[in-house]
């Protein structure tokens, strides 16, 4: 029962590399831990609360998502490990940094050594983390023009498909579908879950479609029963695999091919 297996150890190393990120910003949180143990007065009821919340409680958490028996456990009402590291969600990061910040910055008398404490935090932030607008990712930032704030040419491709009469509809397609069709419809399934970092392995729909591969592509609609397909345009699929598949091209806008598979057993 209380056996420690290599997947939950494994979950605990991976969830806790990707919470801790550059490592700085959550250096921050641990100070901000120590600060509140540390400093808060005990005979004032208000701050023994805080203690508990942001000190202790955060000291909890952390004790126990490292726990590879917490993990287990976790994991088993999960039934993915991939989605384990969102505990650290449970953590007031946020809250806890601000808390320190605010009461070293009031604790100072003078408005003058006040005003420098608060641009040095500042700086300490924005030091601590990275520039989201680097030239590598400007290309992912575009404007859009629908409520779901998702690219026009995926949520043009989702509709086609919510529309279409179909009781069970799973859909496989590149990273940007894994990413926001759920977002757009809920009763699309996808296939797998969006990757932490980007990184997938060799026989994922994403990795697939990369390489090229029609034939596995289609094996592996089969095998997931995936009855929506999305390429990039132009993709076009040998004789074969249209009649053994009973593939359709649905619809095609400027950038993707929407593609229904009529023969997958569901």
């Amino acid at each position: 029962m209380f056996e420690i297996n290599e997947e939950a150890i494994e979950a605990c190393k991976g969830a806790f590399t990707n919470f801790i990120g550059t490592g700085l910003y959550i250096g921050l949180f641990f100070m901000s831990i120590l600060y509140v143990i540390s400093y808060m007065k005990k005979e004032d009821k208000k701050e023994h609360k805080i203690k508990i919340i942001l000190g202790v409680y955060c000291i909890i958490v952390l004790i126990l998502n490292l726990n590879p028996l917490f993990a287990k456990f976790m994991i088993s009402l999960l039934k993915e490990n991939l989605t384990y590291w969102r505990v650290y969600w449970l953590l007031p990061i946020g809250i806890s940094i601000s808390f320190m910040f605010t009461e070293i910055v009031f604790k100072k008398e003078k408005m003058k050594d006040r005003i420098l404490l608060f641009v040095l935090m500042i700086c300490i932030i924005v030091l601590s983390g990275s520039y989201m607008y680097t030239s590598e990712d400007q290309e992912k930032f575009v404007k859009v023009n629908n409520y779901y704030k998702v690219p026009d040419d995926v949520l043009d491709i989702v509709e086609h498909v919510s529309k279409d009469n179909e009781d069970y509809k799973k859909l496989a397609g590149i990273e940007i579908f894994l990413i926001y069709t759920r977002q757009i419809d809920g009763t699309i399934i996808v296939p797998e879950g969006r990757s932490m970092g980007g990184r997938y392995v060799d026989n994922s729909i994403v990795t697939l479609i990369q390489k090229g591969s029609l034939k596995e592509i289609c094996d592996y609609c089969n095998q997931y029963k995936c009855n929506y397909l999305v390429m990039n345009k132009g993709t076009e699929f040998p004789k074969e695999y249209i009649l053994g598949y009973d593939i359709k091209k649905m619809y095609e806008n400027d950038t993707y091919s929407l593609y229904k598979f009529n023969r997958i057993t569901k």
